[in-house]
């Protein structure tokens, strides 16, 4: 009932289903992956892969540092809300992993490290667990880290790549965001179209992205929302067990075990599981879905590493869960 309900609200065009503002949709995406391996229905399995191609293609994704902005303005993907949040990057994680899972196309294993690759290198505290979100705006200004104009690329890149790159990223000279504020004018969002993909081999582009990201490092960053949430990581932990175990990715595995460390050694006392943690100072009983989501975690990093003490810690944490819950 729920599938044919998707089917009948489904975005044909774009992708995704309702209307703007859009946001991603990974435990459907989950579901569709799911009902179509198990009943061969291509007309699921489409609806997901398209979903997912069509939001990486979009400025919903960070094209250039990896990662998924919040949620979209319009229903192209286009125009994002910039700020990026701990569980959507997660969970989307393991959507582009599954869909991998399913297809074996090298594309959805570039944006699941992507992502993955971003966490790790923005998101994550120097004791191993991961922080909330990053915010839309800097120096008062939302998406400024993140829009480029033409000059500046071409600066970069200087005219052969530059030229070939804003047509890579549909970059123009007058911009392609339209927005009330001043500050947009003549500002770009990148997004690729169908066609972008024969323009340009890999190993180029991943020049071109690096050039860019080194350049964009040197910009004031936006603030990041340094508290730790116990169920949001226990969805990185997940996304980083699984995919260090699909492709055999030691860092992944070995980051997902130290902030599952975190949360057994820190955020569990023995008899309360906690849900906040902030500059050493841990508070606020769990909630369900911080046991629930820990809990999966835990077994996760069980599959992953075949260390018996994760099925254990999961099995006491369900355990907890039922008393409490």
């Amino acid at each position: 009932a729920a599938a044919a309900y998707l089917e009948s609200a489904y975005d044909k065009t774009w992708g995704g289903w309702g209307s703007a503002p859009k946001f991603p949709s990974p435990a459907t995406i989950s579901l569709l992956l799911r009902g179509c391996t198990r009943e061969s229905n291509t007309g699921h399995l489409e609806m997901a892969l398209s979903t997912l191609r069509k939001m990486a293609a979009g400025g919903i994704y960070d094209h250039v540092g990896g990662g998924f902005h919040r949620y979209s303005t319009d229903e192209r993907w286009l125009v994002p809300h910039f700020e990026k949040m701990l569980y959507d990057n997660a969970q989307l994680a393991v959507s582009y992993l599954e869909a991998w899972q399913v297809t074996h196309d090298a594309f959805f294993k570039t944006v699941t490290c992507d992502i993955l690759n971003y966490v790790l290198r923005n998101m994550r505290d120097p004791a191993g667990a991961f922080y909330s979100s990053e915010d839309a705006d800097s120096e008062g200004e939302e998406g400024k880290y993140y829009l480029w104009d033409k000059a500046e690329i071409m600066h970069i890149l200087g005219p052969e790549d530059g030229q070939d790159c804003c047509a890579y990223y549909a970059v123009r000279e007058e911009g392609n965001f339209t927005s009330h504020e001043p500050y947009h004018q003549g500002r770009n969002i990148l997004h690729t179209s169908p066609k972008s993909d024969e323009r340009v081999d890999s190993g180029r582009l991943a020049a071109w992205k690096e050039k860019l990201l080194n350049a964009r490092i040197r910009r004031i960053r936006p603030g990041i929302d340094d508290k730790v949430i116990t169920a949001w990581n226990a969805m990185m932990i997940t996304a980083l067990a699984r995919a260090g175990f699909t492709w055999n990715i030691p860092e992944y595995a070995s980051a997902a075990c130290k902030a599952g460390r975190f949360l057994r050694e820190i955020m569990y006392d023995g008899a309360i599981l906690y849900r906040i943690w902030r500059r050493d100072r841990k508070r606020f009983p769990g909630y369900l879905d911080d046991y629930a989501l820990t809990a999966n975690a835990f077994t996760d990093l069980y599959e992953c590493t075949g260390d018996e003490s994760w099925l254990k810690s999961a099995q006491t944490l369900t355990e907890r869960m039922l008393d409490g819950f």
